[in-house]
């Protein structure tokens, strides 16, 4: 971290030093969630605010569901508490209702964390344990919420998440939430957008818009 520090970016960890990507996919959503509280700690020690804004694009969205809506666990497996110190979260083309692409992958054979047979690929399973708990759960009073939601032009998804799964106000128990915001965005096939989604100029864009509209209040 560098003084004057604004923005911070987590990469989660296999929780035994290392960031292989196929290790990685294998440490539970709700262990990432305690492993993201400890760097929101971090972060809040080092600035001296109160609270952050996360942006999580995909699983990254599901992490800070899962720390923010209680269903969180540190390294040693024992629950962890929400703390109130999100002020916003910011979730780009996440899988709410999960993905329906995560019942024809897994692959046991593949070393690729997106083909492979991993903890976080069956976790994306429409039907998981982990979407059908965090999905029952209330949303934490006061914080705001915002789905930047991707499609390819003249499809529903934006090839690996549907727009509907995108959108967490397509949920019911979060359909009336009043700080929960959608905003919608259409792009021009150029390979796997989910992949690239997050890089994009307008989407860019729109969450650095959302971030300094909440600075503003």
């Amino acid at each position: 971290m560098r003084a004057g520090s604004r923005t911070f970016r987590i990469d989660f960890s296999d929780l035994s030093g290392g960031f292989d990507l196929l290790a990685v996919a294998n440490v539970p959503t709700e262990r990432k969630a305690g492993e993201l509280k400890v760097v929101i700690d971090a972060i809040k020690q080092f600035t001296g605010a109160p609270a952050v804004i996360l942006v999580g694009h995909s699983l990254g969205g599901l992490a800070a569901r899962s720390y923010m809506q209680g269903t969180g666990h540190d390294r040693n497996d024992i629950p962890i508490s929400y703390g109130r110190d999100v002020a916003a979260l910011i979730m780009i083309d996440t899988p709410n209702q999960g993905s329906r692409l995560a019942f024809v992958s897994g692959f046991p054979e593949q070393d690729e964390c997106i083909l492979a047979d991993t903890v976080n690929l069956r976790e994306l399973q429409p039907t998981s344990r982990f979407l059908r708990e965090l999905n029952r759960r209330a949303w934490p009073a006061w914080a705001a919420v915002h789905s930047i939601i991707s499609s390819n032009a003249g499809t529903d998804s934006d090839d690996v998440v549907n727009t509907t799964s995108q959108d967490l106000t397509a949920l019911q128990p979060y359909a009336l939430l009043p700080e929960a915001r959608r905003w919608v965005q259409t792009f021009d096939r150029n390979g796997v957008l989910h992949l690239r989604v997050h890089n994009e100029a307008t989407t860019v864009s729109l969450f650095t818009g959302i971030i300094s509209d909440i600075d503003g209040r």
